[in-house]
């Protein structure tokens, strides 16, 4: 269920830049200060976290990743890789996608869920 909730997730975020426009967002950042162009991406991405926290929160409940505390670090990884995808390629296809889930996201959010607060 965790990797097919962050797959979807990651959908639905790529979804959501194109529907902006990833050149028009990306010619806006690159026009902006960094104070800006970080508040803008708070604006626009402000949903993901929360629903991140939902899909750890039931990853947690089913067992698939430890008790423990995730790293903030960890947490915004899905976010952070999607996002610099999206801004570097243009896109987020499907197997890059699937490439950021399988050989990074999940490996790191099992290990680093097992570790202690």
């Amino acid at each position: 269920m965790l990797r097919e909730d962050l797959l979807a997730l990651g959908r639905a975020f790529s979804d959501r830049f194109e529907a902006f426009g990833i050149d028009t967002l990306g010619n806006l950042l690159a026009e902006v200060s960094s104070h800006e162009a970080e508040r803008l991406a708070d604006l626009t991405t402000a949903w993901v976290p929360l629903r991140l926290n939902a899909i750890f929160d039931a990853a947690r409940d089913g067992g698939e990743i430890g008790p423990g505390t995730l790293s903030p670090p960890i947490q915004s990884l899905p976010l952070i890789l999607a996002r610099h995808e999206l801004l570097q390629n243009g896109c987020l296809n499907g197997a890059a996608l699937v490439d950021i889930i399988d050989t990074i996201c999940l490996p790191l959010l099992t290990i680093g869920a097992q570790r202690k607060p």
